[in-house]
């Protein structure tokens, strides 16, 4: 093992690879992935060149959770990265759309689930004109 304890020559730890698949994205041109990061100019910060610095800064790799940039548009970093289940990934995505209504910005997938309206249907009052406020408060057969 090496010293950190997270990767040997046969072995490595989850939070290793982590490590070790995200520098691949960013800077391996023939990464199928790279065309999403490194390809669209996402880097990756300096310090985390070296494993040890980038486990100080983010601890070992929990359970069931990846590497998730907090922003989309910038970089690996400490103050832009987090530890992230599927969910919080997911809706995490570049595309996502998010609504703000009641002092709230989430996405939609979140506002129905907090509602109990659809998706589709917010996403439907939205395209039909409706403010994001009347999307998610309105009451299912109000308009």
């Amino acid at each position: 093992m090496s010293m950190h304890g997270n990767a040997s020559r046969k072995n490595h730890s989850p939070t290793y690879k982590a490590w070790a698949n995200m520098r691949k994205r960013c800077n391996t041109p023939s990464c199928v992935q790279y065309k999403y990061y490194g390809g669209k100019g996402i880097t990756i910060c300096q310090t985390w060149d070296d494993f040890a610095v980038f486990l100080a800064d983010m601890g070992q790799r929990p359970d069931g959770m990846t590497l998730d940039r907090i922003d989309t548009a910038k970089g690996y970093s400490k103050d832009n990265c987090r530890w992230a289940n599927q969910t919080m990934q997911v809706r995490n995505r570049s595309n996502t759309r998010y609504v703000e209504a009641l002092g709230q910005r989430m996405p939609i997938a979140e506002w129905a689930e907090k509602t109990g309206l659809t998706y589709d249907t917010i996403l439907l009052r939205l395209r039909r004109g409706l403010t994001e406020h009347d999307a998610v408060t309105l009451p299912k057969r109000a308009w």
